[in-house]
């Protein structure tokens, strides 16, 4: 019968490889922001072709391309108020390209469009290839017509018979 002691050095050598191939990506940089919005950009404005040619092959199939007329159409024209990263995960495995996932948030006067661009590495450090986009948008409330009017106006005239 074998002690377990003599397992325990072998435990910790997988642990540790483990947790080597688990090793965690560097934090996204502005470089990072900037592939994911000229994708989105490419996207908003139609430029289709651009689109296709920072993109890896899951979105040049008929459907991916099918959908990316019924995405543009979640941005208004022009130009968004602003634009910000909203979240971002990394994924790494061994013998896998690393992926990015960033989320941004366009802002526009009557809508916030969401997108989510999933990258992967292409062996350089912080050089991308997009692998998918993901669009969605929540109209913001108009102002509502039965606000109370602010307290420093003077009260509607009164008539008296």
């Amino acid at each position: 019968m074998s002690s377990p002691w003599r397992l325990a050095p072998m435990g910790a050598l997988a642990a540790v490889l483990g947790l080597q191939a688990c090793a965690p990506l560097a934090l996204p940089t502005n470089q990072d922001d900037l592939v994911a919005r000229a994708a989105i950009d490419d996207l908003r404005k139609g430029d289709f072709k651009d689109l296709a040619s920072r993109s890896g092959p899951e979105i040049q199939t008929p459907v991916a391309k099918a959908n990316l007329a019924p995405m543009q159409s979640f941005f208004p024209k022009g130009e968004p108020l602003s634009v910000k990263r909203t979240g971002w995960r990394a994924q790494s495995n061994v013998g896998q390209p690393a992926k990015l996932i960033l989320d941004e948030a366009y802002e526009y006067p009557d809508r916030t469009v969401t997108a989510e661009v999933v990258m992967s590495s292409t062996g350089a450090a912080h050089q991308w290839r997009v692998d998918g986009m993901h669009v969605n948008f929540e109209m913001k409330a108009p102002p509502s017509a039965s606000a109370s009017p602010p307290a420093s106006a003077a009260p509607p005239a009164q008539t008296s018979t």
